[in-house]
Protein backbone atom coordinates (compact mmCIF):
# COMPACT_ATOMS: atom_id res chain seq x y z
CA UNK A 1 0.00 0.00 0.00
CA UNK A 2 0.90 3.50 -0.85
CA UNK A 3 1.46 5.87 1.89
CA UNK A 4 -0.45 9.00 0.80
CA UNK A 5 -0.76 11.09 4.08
CA UNK A 6 3.15 11.61 5.08
CA UNK A 7 6.81 12.50 3.34
CA UNK A 8 9.13 9.58 4.03
CA UNK A 9 11.69 11.30 1.91
CA UNK A 10 14.20 13.66 3.50
CA UNK A 11 15.22 17.00 1.63
CA UNK A 12 16.68 20.52 2.74
CA UNK A 13 14.46 23.01 2.76
CA UNK A 14 14.56 27.02 1.58
CA UNK A 15 12.22 29.63 2.17
CA UNK A 16 13.86 32.83 0.04
CA UNK A 17 12.32 36.33 0.53
CA UNK A 18 13.71 37.25 -2.93
CA UNK A 19 13.28 36.19 -6.54
CA UNK A 20 17.74 36.69 -6.43
CA UNK A 21 17.57 34.37 -3.57
CA UNK A 22 15.12 31.50 -5.40
CA UNK A 23 16.91 31.71 -8.49
CA UNK A 24 20.33 31.89 -6.83
CA UNK A 25 19.51 28.13 -4.93
CA UNK A 26 17.84 26.89 -8.19
CA UNK A 27 20.85 27.42 -9.97
CA UNK A 28 22.88 26.22 -7.08
CA UNK A 29 20.95 22.85 -6.80
CA UNK A 30 19.77 22.39 -10.51
CA UNK A 31 17.72 19.27 -11.19
CA UNK A 32 17.52 17.96 -7.57
CA UNK A 33 15.84 21.16 -6.53
CA UNK A 34 11.90 21.60 -6.79
CA UNK A 35 9.85 25.33 -6.38
CA UNK A 36 7.23 25.00 -4.07
CA UNK A 37 3.88 27.28 -4.38
CA UNK A 38 0.37 26.56 -3.58
CA UNK A 39 1.59 22.45 -3.33
CA UNK A 40 -1.58 21.30 -4.90
CA UNK A 41 0.46 18.93 -7.35
CA UNK A 42 3.78 18.80 -5.83
CA UNK A 43 3.13 17.60 -2.61
CA UNK A 44 0.91 14.73 -4.19
CA UNK A 45 3.59 13.88 -6.36
CA UNK A 46 6.04 13.11 -3.23
CA UNK A 47 3.77 11.35 -1.52
CA UNK A 48 2.71 9.34 -4.09
CA UNK A 49 6.50 9.41 -4.93
CA UNK A 50 6.67 10.39 -8.08
CA UNK A 51 9.31 12.79 -7.59
CA UNK A 52 12.13 12.39 -4.79
CA UNK A 53 13.59 16.25 -4.75
CA UNK A 54 16.35 16.73 -2.12
CA UNK A 55 15.87 20.28 -1.91
CA UNK A 56 12.35 22.07 -2.25
CA UNK A 57 12.38 25.94 -2.82
CA UNK A 58 9.12 27.67 -0.91
CA UNK A 59 8.45 30.76 -3.12
CA UNK A 60 5.45 32.12 -0.77
CA UNK A 61 7.48 34.64 1.44
CA UNK A 62 8.01 36.42 -2.01
CA UNK A 63 5.87 39.44 -2.16
CA UNK A 64 6.29 40.91 -5.76
CA UNK A 65 4.91 36.83 -6.49
CA UNK A 66 1.74 37.12 -5.45
CA UNK A 67 0.37 40.48 -6.97
CA UNK A 68 -1.77 41.36 -9.60
CA UNK A 69 -1.63 44.15 -11.72
CA UNK A 70 -2.12 46.16 -14.90
CA UNK A 71 0.81 47.31 -17.22
CA UNK A 72 -0.71 48.58 -20.25
CA UNK A 73 -3.29 46.90 -21.52
CA UNK A 74 -1.86 43.71 -19.92
CA UNK A 75 -2.81 42.11 -16.75
CA UNK A 76 0.32 40.86 -14.96
CA UNK A 77 -0.60 38.11 -12.62
CA UNK A 78 2.42 37.33 -10.44
CA UNK A 79 3.37 33.29 -10.64
CA UNK A 80 2.26 32.55 -6.69
CA UNK A 81 -0.89 34.35 -7.46
CA UNK A 82 -4.01 31.49 -6.10
CA UNK A 83 -7.03 30.77 -8.52
CA UNK A 84 -8.79 32.42 -5.75
CA UNK A 85 -6.71 35.65 -5.48
CA UNK A 86 -7.37 35.63 -9.30
CA UNK A 87 -11.07 35.72 -9.60
CA UNK A 88 -11.00 38.40 -6.60
CA UNK A 89 -8.89 40.12 -8.50
CA UNK A 90 -10.33 43.93 -10.14
CA UNK A 91 -7.93 43.66 -12.89
CA UNK A 92 -9.14 40.71 -14.14
CA UNK A 93 -12.93 41.11 -13.95
CA UNK A 94 -13.18 40.99 -17.74
CA UNK A 95 -11.26 38.37 -18.24
CA UNK A 96 -14.26 35.99 -18.57
CA UNK A 97 -13.05 33.14 -20.50
CA UNK A 98 -10.29 32.55 -17.68
CA UNK A 99 -12.82 33.05 -14.89
CA UNK A 100 -14.69 30.49 -16.84
CA UNK A 101 -12.56 28.22 -16.25
CA UNK A 102 -11.17 28.88 -12.90
CA UNK A 103 -14.74 28.41 -11.34
CA UNK A 104 -14.49 24.81 -12.57
CA UNK A 105 -11.51 24.20 -10.72
CA UNK A 106 -12.34 22.44 -6.94
CA UNK A 107 -12.59 24.84 -4.19
CA UNK A 108 -9.61 23.31 -2.31
CA UNK A 109 -7.16 23.64 -5.56
CA UNK A 110 -8.66 27.35 -5.88
CA UNK A 111 -7.42 28.58 -2.23
CA UNK A 112 -3.90 26.24 -2.57
CA UNK A 113 -3.50 26.02 -6.14
CA UNK A 114 -1.55 28.78 -8.05
CA UNK A 115 -1.19 30.22 -11.64
CA UNK A 116 2.71 29.29 -12.05
CA UNK A 117 2.38 25.97 -10.25
CA UNK A 118 -0.54 25.19 -12.38
CA UNK A 119 1.70 26.25 -15.79
CA UNK A 120 4.84 24.52 -15.00
CA UNK A 121 3.12 21.40 -14.01
CA UNK A 122 1.84 21.18 -17.69
CA UNK A 123 -0.71 18.65 -16.75
CA UNK A 124 -3.33 18.55 -19.99
CA UNK A 125 -6.21 18.69 -17.61
CA UNK A 126 -5.13 21.80 -16.30
CA UNK A 127 -8.24 24.26 -16.87
CA UNK A 128 -6.36 27.33 -16.80
CA UNK A 129 -4.07 26.66 -19.98
CA UNK A 130 -7.03 26.55 -22.76
CA UNK A 131 -7.75 30.23 -22.20
CA UNK A 132 -4.16 31.35 -21.63
CA UNK A 133 -3.68 29.75 -25.29
CA UNK A 134 -6.12 31.58 -26.94
CA UNK A 135 -5.77 34.89 -24.92
CA UNK A 136 -1.74 34.76 -26.56
CA UNK A 137 -0.16 34.99 -22.92
CA UNK A 138 3.57 35.20 -22.07
CA UNK A 139 5.13 34.17 -19.19
CA UNK A 140 8.01 35.96 -17.74
CA UNK A 141 10.83 33.09 -16.23
CA UNK A 142 14.10 34.43 -14.81
CA UNK A 143 17.42 32.72 -13.64
CA UNK A 144 21.04 34.08 -12.84
CA UNK A 145 21.99 34.25 -16.40
CA UNK A 146 18.76 36.62 -16.65
CA UNK A 147 15.49 36.94 -18.18
CA UNK A 148 12.98 36.23 -20.97
CA UNK A 149 9.32 36.19 -22.29
CA UNK A 150 8.08 32.84 -23.74
CA UNK A 151 4.97 32.67 -25.40
CA UNK A 152 2.62 30.19 -23.58
CA UNK A 153 2.34 28.16 -26.67
CA UNK A 154 6.27 27.51 -26.00
CA UNK A 155 5.94 26.52 -22.14
CA UNK A 156 4.01 23.18 -22.87
CA UNK A 157 6.45 20.25 -24.58
CA UNK A 158 4.28 17.59 -23.73
CA UNK A 159 2.33 15.70 -20.73
CA UNK A 160 3.93 17.31 -17.71
CA UNK A 161 7.07 18.78 -19.75
CA UNK A 162 8.00 22.36 -20.12
CA UNK A 163 10.58 24.29 -22.46
CA UNK A 164 11.89 25.61 -18.68
CA UNK A 165 15.42 24.83 -17.77
CA UNK A 166 15.82 24.04 -14.50
CA UNK A 167 17.34 26.97 -13.20
CA UNK A 168 14.43 28.82 -14.50
CA UNK A 169 12.10 30.57 -12.10
CA UNK A 170 8.21 31.61 -13.68
CA UNK A 171 7.83 35.00 -11.97
CA UNK A 172 4.94 36.40 -14.05
CA UNK A 173 1.84 35.56 -16.41
CA UNK A 174 1.14 38.26 -19.11
CA UNK A 175 -2.42 38.31 -19.85
CA UNK A 176 -3.20 40.61 -22.75
CA UNK A 177 -6.72 42.01 -23.23
CA UNK A 178 -9.11 40.93 -25.51
CA UNK A 179 -9.55 43.42 -28.36
CA UNK A 180 -13.09 45.31 -29.26
CA UNK A 181 -15.09 43.14 -31.68
CA UNK A 182 -13.89 39.97 -30.12
CA UNK A 183 -15.28 37.23 -28.03
CA UNK A 184 -14.07 34.51 -26.12
CA UNK A 185 -15.62 31.43 -24.26
CA UNK A 186 -14.30 28.22 -22.64
CA UNK A 187 -16.08 24.70 -21.90
CA UNK A 188 -15.11 21.35 -20.01
CA UNK A 189 -16.47 17.95 -19.78
CA UNK A 190 -15.37 17.02 -16.31
CA UNK A 191 -11.04 16.17 -17.01
CA UNK A 192 -11.68 14.71 -19.82
CA UNK A 193 -11.97 17.44 -22.74
CA UNK A 194 -11.69 21.20 -22.55
CA UNK A 195 -11.63 23.71 -24.98
CA UNK A 196 -11.23 27.62 -25.46
CA UNK A 197 -11.63 30.24 -28.08
CA UNK A 198 -11.46 33.57 -29.40
CA UNK A 199 -12.81 34.73 -32.45
CA UNK A 200 -12.62 38.68 -33.71
CA UNK A 201 -15.76 38.68 -36.50
CA UNK A 202 -16.89 41.38 -38.88
CA UNK A 203 -20.15 41.22 -39.95
CA UNK A 204 -20.23 37.27 -41.17
CA UNK A 205 -16.50 36.91 -41.66
CA UNK A 206 -14.00 35.28 -38.71
CA UNK A 207 -11.37 37.62 -39.07
CA UNK A 208 -9.58 36.28 -36.29
CA UNK A 209 -9.48 32.54 -34.41
CA UNK A 210 -7.65 31.45 -31.57
CA UNK A 211 -8.70 27.77 -30.78
CA UNK A 212 -7.03 25.58 -27.91
CA UNK A 213 -7.57 22.21 -26.81
CA UNK A 214 -7.17 20.44 -22.99
CA UNK A 215 -8.02 17.17 -21.63
CA UNK A 216 -7.46 13.75 -23.02
CA UNK A 217 -4.60 15.38 -24.94
CA UNK A 218 -0.64 14.65 -24.63
CA UNK A 219 -0.63 18.22 -24.21
CA UNK A 220 -2.59 21.47 -23.96
CA UNK A 221 -2.07 23.29 -27.20
CA UNK A 222 -3.98 25.29 -29.84
CA UNK A 223 -5.34 23.46 -32.93
CA UNK A 224 -3.88 25.50 -35.42
CA UNK A 225 -5.61 23.66 -38.35
CA UNK A 226 -8.91 24.20 -37.16
CA UNK A 227 -8.20 28.01 -36.84
CA UNK A 228 -7.21 28.00 -40.44
CA UNK A 229 -10.62 26.60 -41.31
CA UNK A 230 -12.27 29.36 -40.07
CA UNK A 231 -9.91 32.59 -39.74
CA UNK A 232 -11.33 34.75 -43.10
CA UNK A 233 -14.10 32.49 -43.95
CA UNK A 234 -17.70 32.92 -43.52
CA UNK A 235 -19.09 31.80 -40.34
CA UNK A 236 -21.21 29.22 -41.18
CA UNK A 237 -22.67 25.62 -39.74
CA UNK A 238 -20.41 23.52 -42.76
CA UNK A 239 -17.10 25.72 -41.73
CA UNK A 240 -18.19 24.95 -38.17
CA UNK A 241 -17.87 21.59 -38.54
CA UNK A 242 -14.71 21.56 -40.79
CA UNK A 243 -13.12 22.71 -37.71
CA UNK A 244 -14.24 20.58 -35.33
CA UNK A 245 -13.29 17.47 -37.15
CA UNK A 246 -9.90 18.75 -37.05
CA UNK A 247 -9.78 19.49 -33.09
CA UNK A 248 -11.00 16.02 -32.78
CA UNK A 249 -7.98 14.47 -34.84
CA UNK A 250 -5.63 16.10 -32.04
CA UNK A 251 -7.65 13.71 -29.67
CA UNK A 252 -6.65 9.20 -29.88
CA UNK A 253 -8.44 7.35 -32.39
CA UNK A 254 -9.15 4.49 -29.67
CA UNK A 255 -10.49 7.18 -27.38
CA UNK A 256 -13.91 7.05 -29.49
CA UNK A 257 -16.01 8.30 -26.21
CA UNK A 258 -14.08 11.16 -25.91
CA UNK A 259 -14.24 12.13 -29.45
CA UNK A 260 -17.76 12.07 -29.44
CA UNK A 261 -18.51 14.11 -26.22
CA UNK A 262 -15.91 16.28 -27.67
CA UNK A 263 -17.87 17.40 -31.20
CA UNK A 264 -20.99 18.84 -28.94
CA UNK A 265 -18.93 20.81 -27.07
CA UNK A 266 -16.75 22.26 -29.25
CA UNK A 267 -19.39 23.44 -31.61
CA UNK A 268 -20.72 25.17 -27.90
CA UNK A 269 -17.52 26.75 -27.54
CA UNK A 270 -16.90 28.55 -31.03
CA UNK A 271 -20.50 29.37 -31.53
CA UNK A 272 -20.74 31.08 -27.65
CA UNK A 273 -17.08 32.66 -28.56
CA UNK A 274 -18.94 33.75 -32.27
CA UNK A 275 -22.73 35.28 -30.29
CA UNK A 276 -20.01 37.24 -27.77
CA UNK A 277 -18.33 38.97 -30.13
CA UNK A 278 -21.27 40.76 -31.62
Amino acid sequence: MVNTRILTSEFEYFEPKTVKEAVSLLAKYGKDAKVLAGGSNLLVDMKIGKVDPKYIIYIGKIPELRTISKIGTDVVVGANASFFDMMRSQELKDCSILLEALKSIQIEIKRMGTIGGNICNAAPTASAAPPLLVLNARVKVVSERGSRMIPIEEVYTGNRKTSLAPDELLTEVHIPALNSGYGAAFGEIKRKIKFAAVIGRQENICKYCRISIGGAVEKSKRVKKAESILEGKSFNESAVEAACAAAIEEIDPDNWYVREIAKDLFRKVVQKAWERAR
